[in-house]
Formats: structure tokens, sequence, C-alpha cells
């Protein structure tokens, strides 16, 4: 403070598994602090050791509050967004401050508590005219309430009269009542007796009616009865969405994981990753243009075992340009990869596409590989693969599979040319390659590049669609005005693409 008064908390010791909030109220007897007030952190004595401050947020109050910005729910930027000072609507219950159920505090304690646990569940069933019991359909997570039975004691008692109890009351229903705002709003319910704080949002529902003896002007305990609508309690836990504060590791070309909650360093790499996946052993494969990763040699392709990395045999071909780009698991297990290499391990025929079979731990040609590469795989419920490139054939060194761009591998493990049937046999994507290929649960088969057309279909342009019932291309509303270079498909069927695009059908999107 620059009128020369210095306060100095009680030492704090960080959690290294999430941010830690410090709050202190400072003040000075007899006069006001001065508007520059500055804050030092140092640590206890000479210690080696990284920590991070996010912010300061000083108020002229005699309490803490919440974080508060603009940008919060219950907030408002009071010029310039980012660049002046917040403050709390006062009619928002969306953050402001805790203040403790205890003796301290309010001379009000909890003492029993009821509905903290599991919410209440109903179960959905349907009665059976013919057959005992009943047949069960589903469960639904109900609205809990949540009981609060609290001692209220005041600090002076008022012989012959209830005045103190009534106070205490009175304090409680300021707190709590529904028109503190307009319209009513849940506030935040804490509980603190865990390692993690957990908040739940509840209305008041009953309780503070007064029910006691009127003779006893010394203490009366009462029940107070809340309603969360949504009946899930939230961590107050911040390290899920940023790295631990003790473990920023500042490397280049590294690599990082999080296990058990905790991110890990798991190595260095010497260039590239540009796909991962996790196999149905639990490791994670990655793929790219690296020849060492985590300091073990591995040629474009490596398993991590959640202790090491280990090779894939002879890896990839890859340098010069040469990548893999795109992993997929087979339905037997196997490892398909897919980019621009020449050769997997040295075995022939495995240009742009090769297998790995972890029982033999060696590489195999599929289906004779491709002309050139191959940017993306997806597998189909029935185990067919999709494989969208830059290659115009299938089996080059065979019997060519004339593909364009776009190709099947059977679940019987031949390659198979989208042809459709509606356009008097075309087949493929016309002019330049597809970047992305996904299948869908209903087995439609999604593509995105920089095509001119699918199958010489209309509208396809940079994106369509295959049906594989129909054997016909199909176009998703219209052509993109740019490439589409990521399309994923969610569980109930919806599409997500993402690419340089502006517009898709005539419609506006970034």
């Amino acid at each position: 403070n620059f009128n020369g008064d210095e306060f100095v908390s009680d030492p704090v010791n960080l959690d290294p598994d999430r941010w830690i909030r410090i709050a202190d109220v400072i003040g000075r007897t007899g006069d006001a602090l001065s508007n520059d007030l500055r804050i030092h952190i140092e640590t206890v004595g000479i210690q080696t050791i990284t920590f991070f401050i996010d912010g300061a947020q000083l108020e002229a109050k005699a309490y803490s509050t919440t974080y508060i910005d603009g940008d919060q729910d219950g907030g408002r930027w009071n010029i310039k967004k980012h660049g002046s000072v917040s403050d709390r609507l006062s009619n928002d219950r969306k953050g402001g401050r805790f203040i403790n159920v205890d003796q301290d505090t309010l001379g009000i304690y909890a003492t029993v508590t009821a509905g903290i646990g599991m919410p209440p569940l109903r179960h959905n069933l349907q009665g059976q005219s013919l057959v005992p019991g009943v047949e069960f359909q589903s469960t639904k997570i109900l609205a809990r309430s949540i009981q609060l039975t609290v001692w209220a004691k005041p600090s002076k008692s008022c012989p012959g009269a209830l005045e103190g109890l009534h106070q205490l009351r009175q304090d409680m229903i300021d707190i709590i009542k529904p028109d503190r705002t307009d319209p009513d709003q849940p506030f935040v319910l804490r509980y603190n007796g865990g390692d993690i704080p957990l908040d739940i949002e509840v209305l008041y529902e009953a309780g503070l009616e007064f029910q006691g003896d009127i003779r006893n002007e010394l203490f009366n305990s009462f029940v107070i009865r809340f309603l969360a609508p949504d009946p899930f309690w939230r961590e107050d836990n911040q390290h899920v969405a940023i790295l631990d504060p003790i473990e920023v590791l500042s490397i280049q070309n590294g690599l990082i994981g999080k296990q058990n909650r905790a991110w890990t360093d798991l190595g260095l790499v010497d260039d590239r990753i540009l796909g991962m996946a996790i196999g149905p052993d639990g490791n994670l494969y990655a793929t790219g243009e690296f020849t060492v990763i985590g300091g073990v040699g591995a040629n474009g392709i490596a398993g991590y075992d959640g202790t090491d990395w280990f090779p894939l045999g002879a890896g990839l071909a890859v340098g010069g340009g040469d990548t893999g780009i795109n992993i997929a698991f087979g339905p037997d297990g196997s490892l398909y990869v897919c980019g621009s290499f020449l050769n997997a391990g040295g075995v022939a025929n495995t240009i742009g596409i090769a297998r790995w079979d972890f029982g033999a731990e060696v590489w195999n040609s599929v289906a004779g590989g491709l002309d050139d590469n191959a940017f993306s795989m997806s597998f189909a419920p029935n185990g067919s693969l999709f494989i969208v490139g830059s290659f115009l054939n299938g089996d080059p060194a065979g019997v060519p599979v004339t593909a364009n761009r776009v190709i099947e591998l059977t679940s019987a493990g031949a390659w198979r040319a989208l042809v459709d049937t509606g356009t008097g046999g075309l087949n493929g994507l016309s002019a330049a390659p597809a970047f992305e290929i996904a299948v869908g649960p209903d087995s439609l088969v999604y593509m995105g590049g920089s095509f001119t057309n699918a199958g010489g279909v209309a509208d396809t342009g940079d994106v369509a669609l295959w049906d594989p019932t129909l054997q016909e291309f199909a176009s998703m509303g219209g052509d993109a005005n740019a490439e589409i270079l990521a399309i994923a498909v969610t569980e109930d069927g919806r599409v997500y693409a993402g690419g340089l695009f502006t517009d898709i059908g005539g419609v506006a999107l970034n």
C-alpha cells in the first residue's frame, strides 16, 4: 500500500491438480487505504519451483466474491470489452458472495443433511396382462430435494423474548428468499466436505415459516428444504480445462498426454505427426514423417503402451515428402495405415496403404496396394474399408481396378470401384483428390476434398455422399466453394465438415 502499510497473508500450499484461488481481506483502522495497491507473490524461503499467476481481482468490499468480468454470466463491462472494469448485475444470482452456514458467520449451523447423495430415480415400467410382473423400460433421473437441519443460537439471549432467534432466521431469509431477484433465480449451494468443492443450483422450497417452542429464547432447530431442478453436483475444479501448473513442458517438437488425470511427457519427435488412433489393445498409435519418436527409431509409424514407444517392424518408407497420414483398425484388430509412402517394411505392392499383422508382426500388402497417395480411410459397419486420395487405380501391378480417387476394400479383401448406376456407369471423383472420408452408422459414406464432382452427379463439388445400397453418389445440398478437409459423423448420423470453404449450396458457412 502506498501509505506504507504492508499486509502479509498466511502461507498457501499450491495444488498440482488444479488452480487455487487465494482470497484475503485487508484494511486499516481509522483511515482509508490508498488507491495505489500492489500485490507481491513470494515463495516461503528459497525454492526451485515454477508457479503461475492467472490474474488478480480487487474489490472495495469487506469480503471476497466469485470471479467476475463482463464475459461471465451476471457481469458486464462498464465501457469497453476487456478494456474497462467490470461489475456484477445486482439482480442476477450467477455469482457473488459465498456465505458460510456456520456459527461464526450466521449464528446458524447445519447438523443433519438429507438428499445430498445420489439423486432420486424413477423406473418406467410397462404392465403385462398375461405374465407375472412388469417389463422394465427405462430409468429417469429426477429433480432432487435437499434438506438441512439447522441449529440457531443467538450470541446473546433476550430473556422473555425471541428477538435474537427471529433475527437469525431473518438473516437466513434475506439470503435465500425467492424475491431477492425478479424473476426468481436459483442460487448455488456449495458442499465443502470433500476433497473438491461441489456446487448445485437450488431454489428455496420450505422451512423458514417458524415452528418451535416460543418459551425458549436460547435456541431453535428447524429444517430448510431446497429443490434442485438439475440434480447433479458440479465440481469446482478448473484443472480439466488447462495444463496442470507444474507440468508445463518447455520443449519443442514434444508430445504430451494425459494419463490418470495427469499430464505426462511422452518424449520428443523429430518430425511431424499427422495421424493418431487408439488401438483395440488400448495402445496409442501415431503416423507421420518422423524417424525417431520418444528416443526410439521408428520410420513413420509407432505405438505407445503407456510407458514406452515401440516401432512396427521396419515402418514406412518415409522421407523426401513421403509420409504416413491416417490410421484405422479393422474388425480383426489389424492396423491399416495410408499415406504417401512407397512401401511398408520393404514389402512389395504397399504403395499408399499397408496392413500390420500384430500376431505375425509383419507388414502386408492390401489387395495389391494403390498407384498414388491415400489420405483418409473409414470402416463401414459391414467391415468394408473406404479410402480416398489422389490415386486412380487399385492393384496397379496386378489386375488394375480403376477407381478415380475413392475406392472400397470389401470385407472379402478385394478392391471395388464406386460406380454410379444412375449416371451411366461413371465412377469415382473427377479432376482433383479427396482428402477426407467418413462412414455413418447407416453405412452412408461421406467424402470431402477439392474434386469437381462425384460420379458425374450435379452439385457434388468438393463434398458428396455415396449410398452403398443404391450404388449411387448424391449431393449434400450443393457444391462447396473451397476444399473440405475434415468430416465427422456422430452416432445419431449428424455430419460435420471443416475446411477452407465459406459457402455450401448457397448457404454462408465459415
